[in-house]
């Protein structure tokens, strides 16, 4: 794809609730006004206000949209899901809507006609926006002239409201008031969608990041429900594999702040959610409120008769229906085989099982084993357990989504539940052997004889590696449609973040090849937590369980000894840092092979727990397969091999899985059997913990690391084009009730490094520990007169102290931390 038309597709995701012939996009030099067939505008003052405004501005691009050869009819998708819906992925009316406009996209020929159709339906009131954002990114990855060509920008600058609470995007409204010079960069917390009262809040970082849900959308975005995927690409292992292996994250991160691991949800006896969960998200575009869920929440039948963004068959759903086709799943893994409703049965394997529970297109016999499958029926559950009647008008909770799902504490013990039956079915399976049996884990030959991991950091000790909390910017004027007066002339309105980091490490893996030729292979390396949360070893069959992915990459081995360096960036499962619009504009004239994301992954800054103070015990496996063995047959090279992209979660797109073993190997089944110690000649038992395990692997070794949470380093703005010169704060906490109007110059803050127990020049002092952001601390109260801290309010323009407009902080001395990994968080 050319530079020109590339750059006009990117701009289409901005202010999607706008229309394209009200005001340019772009920024400075790169702006452009696209010019819309007036046959595809609806309404003579509609035509009227186009002609004005495409006449009104000088020095911009005109971008001639062709009228479409065949005006779309849009009546279908209207009616599955209207324009002021709020939209849904686990509704299958809203997925079905999805699919049909998809398909206009894909059945375009040119680009220029699917640029004209995109156009079209972006500004066609019949189109839902947030329906026409996931059918236009799901046509730019899939159709043949777009794939591996176009990188999508950062979700949360197209969908902030996805992302940013309420108060955050009212705040940013505000900002558009005044001068550019006079505005300031609203903060926010993930932190605050509860209080530290509530231990699941020590979570709310992870889960609330924007990293992962955007995740959690690309996957889904990639792997639709409604998609007959290709052969080989083993949609339903994948789906398994992907959200195990979120959960195997999840359960580190618990036990790195102090909490169990997770509990597995039930639909049994009468089930409750214990987990409430207040997102406090608005959706700008149906100008609903998404809803919200108490704490002990009964699940109940469904019975929301005249909801009319539900489908008739979700009006009346019973759990014992769930139940039913749980429990025939069930049957289908005690049996190993699966009924196809036409009088046959066939085996049943991983990627049938996982087609089974998500119910996608690929499903067998759907009506029997559930239309819409245990896992998306349970979604449909949960988030609409606040108003399980219909009697208060309320809209789904956020687990209705795939971008908001992952906010939600309960997605984790849903999934959880998810997880245990995909494991039921792989305890039926036969354990690798060291030796002989399907999938050998022994390599004869290849002995692994040390492993290091070393922060680049100067002066880091080996095996030690350090996380941190460090600050993003996103400019939430792409994404929103602030005002139509300034004609988009407003400039930057920032928002400032707070997300979890690490540094980069460094593996360096020593290997023999005893051969006599050079062998090519695939170096895979997992993680897991050593200890559980009573502080003992985990056993082997429950560690397996939670060892996540850190890497998977192909090395040749010469014969003898071979030095293996790869730094943690680099990881075959990650992505880095979305791409935003200007990061885009500033790529533009750069060739496709040299930008570089692809989309799908896991976020880098995510990749390992954030660890404890005094440092967490992990065991780093590394694990060297005969690459020859993991080769699939059809799977080609990269064409972009600048392109990152996740392969271990997201495969590769259009062509088979590229890794011929089972998904999470070898920690996907139970661990072989050894002779007991306790009764050597009885029969023998698993292996007892991981060193028992590895020791009779060569090709595998095992070393413990030591992840340590630095709570007192400087917190840090992420070098990402910002905000080019320091700017008040401004708080998007609505929990802080902050001034949001004071005078230019005052509240200044730097945008270098701030003392993490500092706070914040919004915030008042003195510092309360059960109050606090990671990092920070924070105070929700003003300051007495009676407090060190108190200093007289001064007028904004005089500067005398006579006219109390706002609290100002008083320089204090900077207070470390607790060491302990449950400080400030009990209630």
């Amino acid at each position: 794809m050319d530079t020109e038309r590339r750059r006009n597709f990117l701009y289409l995701f901005e202010r999607v609730g706008e229309p394209l012939y009200f005001s340019p996009r772009g920024r400075g030099a790169t702006q452009v006004m696209f010019s819309v067939p007036q046959d595809a505008i609806p309404c003579n003052e509609l035509r009227d206000a186009s002609r004005v405004n495409q006449g009104g501005f000088s020095g911009v691009q005109m971008v001639a949209v062709q009228a479409p050869t065949t005006m779309p009819n849009l009546n279908r998708v209207a009616q599955m899901c209207p324009r002021t819906a709020l939209y849904n992925y686990f509704n299958p009316l809203h997925r079905s809507a999805t699919k049909e406009l998809l398909d206009m996209f894909r059945n375009q020929g040119t680009l220029d006609q699917f640029l004209s159709m995109a156009c079209v339906c972006r500004d066609s009131p019949m189109v839902n926006c947030k329906l026409w954002i996931n059918a236009f990114s799901a046509a730019l990855l899939t159709h043949p002239q777009t794939v591996n060509s176009f990188q999508l920008p950062a979700l949360c600058e197209v969908m902030p409201d996805n992302f940013f609470s309420a108060f955050a995007l009212r705040q940013a409204f505000r900002q558009t008031g005044l001068p550019a010079a006079d505005r300031g960069i609203i903060t926010v917390d993930n932190f605050r969608t509860g209080r530290n009262t509530n231990p699941e809040n020590r979570l709310a970082y992870f889960r609330e990041d924007m990293g992962i849900n955007t995740h959690h959308w690309h996957w889904h975005l990639v792997y639709r429900l409604d998609d007959a995927q290709q052969p080989g690409r083993r949609k339903g292992e994948l789906f398994y594999y992907m959200h195990h292996a979120m959960i195997a994250r999840y359960d580190s991160e618990r036990l790195s702040n102090g909490l169990t691991r997770v509990r597995a949800m039930s639909i049994d006896d009468n089930p409750v959610v214990k987990e409430g969960y207040f997102g406090k998200l608005y959706d700008t575009n149906s100008g609903q409120n998404w809803g919200t869920r108490q704490n002990d929440t009964p699940l109940r039948n469904l019975n929301r008769t005249g909801d009319p963004n539900l489908p008739p068959s979700f009006h009346q759903l019973t759990l014992n229906q769930l139940r039913i086709w749980r429990d025939r799943v069930m049957e289908a893994i005690d049996t190993g085989l699966v009924n196809m409703g036409t009088g046959t049965r066939t085996p049943l394997n991983i990627d049938i099982l996982g087609d089974m529970l998500e119910a996608s297109a690929l499903s067998p016999n759907p009506q029997f084993y559930g239309p819409d499958g245990v896992h998306n029926v349970g979604h449909v559950f949960i988030s609409h357990s606040h108003d399980p009647e219909y009697k208060h008008l309320e809209n789904s909770g956020p687990m209705g989504d795939t971008t908001t799902a992952m906010r939600d504490p309960i997605f984790y013990r849903w999934h959880k539940y998810i997880d245990v039956i995909f494991d039921y079915y792989k305890q039926t399976l036969q354990p690798y052997q060291d030796r002989g049996g399907e999938f050998p884990l022994a390599w004869q030959g290849v002995d692994v004889t040390s492993v290091q991991v070393q922060s680049t950091t100067f002066g880091s000790q080996p095996n030690i590696l350090q996380t941190f909390f460090m600050d993003s910017n996103v400019d939430l004027s792409r994404g929103l449609d602030f005002t139509r007066t300034n004609m988009n002339q407003l400039g930057p309105i920032w928002l400032r973040f707070r997300h979890l980091n690490h540094d980069p490490f460094n593996y360096t893996i020593q290997v023999r090849n005893s051969s006599n030729a050079q062998v090519r292979a695939t170096v895979r390396i997992y993680l897991a937590p050593r200890n559980t949360e009573h502080g003992e070893q985990f056993e082997m069959t429950h560690q397996r369980k939670m060892f996540f992915e850190l890497d998977k990459f192909q090395e040749n081995l010469n014969p003898g000894d071979n030095t293996i360096r790869r730094i943690s960036t680099l990881s075959g499962v990650t992505v880095p840092w979305e791409q935003t619009f200007r990061d885009l504009e500033r790529n533009m004239e750069l060739p496709t092979a040299a930008q570089s994301i692809c989309g799908c992954g896991w976020p880098q800054h995510m990749l390992i727990p954030r660890g404890t103070p005094t440092g967490m015990i992990f065991d780093l496996v590394v694990f060297l397969t005969n690459a020859t063995e993991d080769a699939v047959p059809g799977a080609t090279p990269p064409q972009n091999p600048n392109c990152r992209e996740s392969l271990s979660f997201c495969g590769r797109l259009n062509q088979p899985y590229p890794d011929a073993k089972p998904m999470g190997y070898p920690f996907d089944r139970n661990p072989f059997t050894v002779p007991d110690p306790a009764n050597p000649t009885g029969p023998q038992v698993p292996a007892r913990n991981l060193e028992e395990y590895v020791n009779r692997i060569p090709n595998m070794t095992a070393i413990q690391i030591r992840i340590v949470h630095d709570a007192n380093r400087p917190v840090v703005v992420r070098p990402d084009n910002g905000p080019t010169k320091p700017m008040r704060e401004i708080s998007g906490d609505a929990s802080l009730n902050a001034s949001t109007m004071c005078a230019p110059g005052q509240g200044m803050v730097s945008n270098t490094a701030t003392p993490a127990t500092q706070p914040r020049p919004m915030e008042m002092g003195p510092q309360r520990p059960s109050s606090g952001r990671p990092g920070t601390g924070n105070i929700a109260t003003s300051p007495s007169r009676d407090s060190p801290t108190w200093a007289r309010p001064q007028h904004p323009s005089r500067g005398q102290p006579n006219v109390p407009t706002q609290w100002l902080p008083r320089p204090s001395s900077p207070r470390s931390r607790p060491g302990s990994p449950t400080w400030g968080w009990r209630g």
